[in-house]
């Protein structure tokens, strides 16, 4: 039986007055593209009828940030309407399976691309996505399953969000189903209707694209190429058509009726080009009351009615995959368009890249796709972000397990490197009791060496704005990112002058620490200085575990300095020195214990350095320090594995040799492979004639008379494995 479905009525919203006939300034190349989007130049004011009053230059954060627009394949300056504020709507997932992780690669992207605009430009926006929780994917799955499609979409829809919270991305500001918006997109549509570019036809409605194009507006904007595209057009239209309904059985005859149902749905349409607004449902699909008929949303109307409710007659920002770009957002503009009576619904178009495995692009359809959950079990979430970052967003991204390998010893080193910045600032704390500790030969003054770290800060600080600002380069961000650390480190190791200048190892490190969480490394709050926590109790924890670690540590020196003493000198002065060494060896064990086994469950790591300095202790993640516990582990495994089995074969060809050995040279060529084939022989066994009594020529004799030769060395090989005294067995 078909579901009847059921919406809460919205009030309706109305199609927007049709525009002033003044025409706005236009350029050549793109007529319909509002010249801020374009220009080097501040957003116009409302006199000239482009943008509103609000959008004055003043309010806007001051920046160069230029954007790869897909509406002109070209990096623009970015210039919202109404400056700071910043109305942005992302295509959001069609709930029917598990995210993968070339979900994965879009959302966490996009993540990226929406901290950098808040946290480090300063805009304020409000993000809207969809979940489209209506489709043909989902209806056909349901079917398949026999599960009521409304429980599936559901089920999948929390799984999604349950992915997204595991990756780190920030919950959108407005989540949108479209189950929850139908009575919108049916008012949507009838605007449409109402200004004469769609019309019904047989209980669906449809876009016209010639009417649309004859009054002056341009369809698909961004494939303009990809127009006629009769492939991807259908494509677009939904995975029902030309299959039998969920209540039909998959007999020929069901199958001619779809295959008639198809050619009708095409001989409705006008062009070839229009697309279904409203589709028509068929038995056994569920459906909702329309002025049409029963039917359902078609798939790219959900977005322009929905974002047109929430965000209205117009968008700064819309992002999606590069695969959206056309049917789907060159319709969704089409619509939009329409209703609102206007050139431009959005001014930005932002594409992600598509992730590719094997050389292809990782998708459902495909059944190539590595699921989230199953990658977070062999890395973190953190360590993923960091291999999407070191790629540009609106580029092809390629999943390799070389590539993960490599960020987790970047993950890693960033560990190690804010552990070390920490332990060097208490050092340094604890020793400037007075100025005369600071660094530089007894006075404030910094050496050469912290001049530097200095100096690398503010290369680093104008670097990294511009790489963001040129379309958010993080790989060329983060790695200006990673020059900085590898500066302080080195300063770490070598301050010079009377020891490390905190201010400046403190100043380097909060920028790191701030431009790490701008890119969602560092958790939204937390530490003043510090990588991957998560809320503001790292923090507190610190400070309460420092006197109580530095406590222990310092404990646990003494005893490990004493033992080691004491065992160079030979052990304990008269008794028994082999007991007493015995004694001290096992209170090494307990230091080595205490920091190999005890500690790091507790997320503490306690090192060990040279020359007598005191242990360095840091705070961690417990969970990634088993995760990285348990992959050296199956490193450490793998590694014995594979000397296992090179031992087994070296063992095995030596026995091999062994048996091949077991035969005298005077008998080789008597038996075995040679049996039946020589007829005269020498006193050492070479054969001197063939079977037939025909003299050997001399190659022969001298190829056989090599393989008597190897025949030589491995029978005493063998002869000298045997125990002494018995012979061959």
């Amino acid at each position: 039986m078909a579901e009847a479905v059921t919406a809460p009525a919205p009030a309706a919203t109305a199609p927007n007055a049709a525009p002033s006939t003044a025409a706005a300034p236009r350029t050549e190349r793109y007529p319909w593209l509002c010249p801020w989007t374009q220009q080097p130049s501040a957003p116009p004011s409302a006199a000239n009828g482009d943008a509103p009053a609000a959008a004055a230059s003043a309010s806007a954060p001051t920046n160069n940030l230029r954007v790869l627009n897909s509406l002109t394949g070209e990096k623009v300056p970015f210039r919202p309407r109404n400056g700071r504020t910043v109305r942005w709507y992302t295509c959001g997932p069609t709930v029917y399976d598990v995210t993968h992780v070339g979900h994965a690669s879009n959302y966490v992207s996009l993540d990226i691309l929406r901290r950098i605009l808040t946290d480090y430009f300063g805009y304020e926006v409000t993000l809207q996505m969809n979940v489209t929780d209506i489709d043909d994917k989902i209806i056909k799955r349901a079917a398949e399953a026999g599960e009521p499609f409304a429980d599936l979409a559901r089920r999948y829809e929390a799984a999604f969000f349950d992915d997204m919270r595991a990756l780190g991305v920030r919950p959108p500001d407005l989540v949108t189903r479209v189950s929850e918006y139908v009575p919108d997109v049916i008012a949507y549509i009838e605007g449409i209707v109402g200004r004469g570019m769609a019309y019904a036809a047989g209980g669906s409605v449809y876009f016209d694209v010639d009417t649309f194009r004859g009054a002056g507006h341009h369809y698909a904007k961004l494939e303009p190429g990809s127009a006629g595209n009769a492939a991807r057009l259908a494509e677009g239209e939904g995975g029902l058509d030309g299959l039998p309904a969920a209540s039909v059985d998959a007999s020929s005859d069901a199958a001619a009726a779809a295959a008639a149902a198809t050619a009708a749905r095409g001989a409705e349409k006008k062009s070839p080009s229009d697309w279904a607004l409203w589709k028509a449902s068929r038995p056994g699909e569920p459906f909702w009351e329309s002025p049409w008929g029963p039917g359902r949303p078609g798939w790219h109307i959900e977005c322009s009615a929905m974002a047109s409710a929430e965000l209205g007659g117009h968008i700064d920002i819309h992002t999606g995959g590069v695969d959206l770009k056309f049917p789907h957002h060159d319709n969704e503009l089409a619509q939009a368009e329409a209703y609102h009576a206007c050139p431009q619904w959005v001014d930005y178009f932002l594409h992600t890249g598509h992730l590719h495995i094997d050389g292809h692009k990782m998708s459902k359809s495909l059944k190539n796709f590595i699921s989230i959950q199953s990658v977070l079990t062999r890395i973190s979430s953190r360590q993923l972000r960091l291999f999407f970052l070191q790629h540009r967003y609106d580029a092809p991204t390629v999943y390799a397990e070389s590539a993960l390998a490599e960020v987790v010893n970047v993950d890693r080193a960033l560990v190690d490197f804010f552990g070390a910045v920490k332990a060097a600032l208490r050092e340094a704390a604890s020793a400037a009791a007075a100025p005369s500790t600071a660094d530089g030969a007894g006075g404030l003054r910094p050496s050469a060496a912290a001049s530097g770290v200095l100096a690398e800060l503010g290369a680093t600080r104008t670097a990294v704005r511009a790489a963001l600002e040129d379309n958010f380069n993080t790989p060329a961000a983060f790695l200006a990112l990673l020059a900085l650390v590898k500066s302080v480190k080195g300063y770490l190791a070598a301050p010079g002058g009377g020891g490390v200048n905190a201010p400046v190892v403190r100043a380097a490190a909060r920028y790191l620490t701030f431009m790490l969480r701008v890119l969602g490394l560092g958790g939204d709050a937390g530490e003043e200085i510090g990588y991957g926590g998560a809320d503001g109790d790292a923090e507190s924890a610190e400070t309460v575990l420092t006197p109580i670690l530095d406590a222990l540590s310092a404990f646990r020196d003494s005893i490990r300095s004493a033992g080691r003493e004491a065992l160079a000198s030979g052990g304990a002065d008269g008794g028994d020195a082999a007991a007493a060494t015995a004694a001290i060896k096992r209170i090494l064990a307990a230091c080595d214990e205490v920091r190999d086994t005890t500690l790091p469950p507790l997320g503490v790591r306690l090192e060990d350095r040279p020359d007598g300095r005191p242990s360095l202790w840091k705070l961690e993640d417990p969970a990634a320090w088993a995760a990285e516990a348990a992959r050296l582990a199956a490193e450490e495994a793998a590694k014995a594995a594979a000397k296992a089995a090179r031992a087994a074969e070296a063992a095995a060809k030596a026995a091999a040799e062994l048996e091949a050995g077991r035969v005298p040279p005077a008998d080789l060529f008597r038996g075995g492979e040679y049996a039946g084939k020589y007829g005269a022989f020498d006193a050492d066994g070479l054969p001197t004639a063939d079977a037939g009594g025909a003299e050997l020529p001399k190659a022969a004799r001298k190829r056989l008379a090599k393989a008597r030769e190897r025949q030589v060395k491995l029978h005493q090989k063998f002869l000298a494995a045997q125990p002494a005294g018995g012979g061959a067995p």
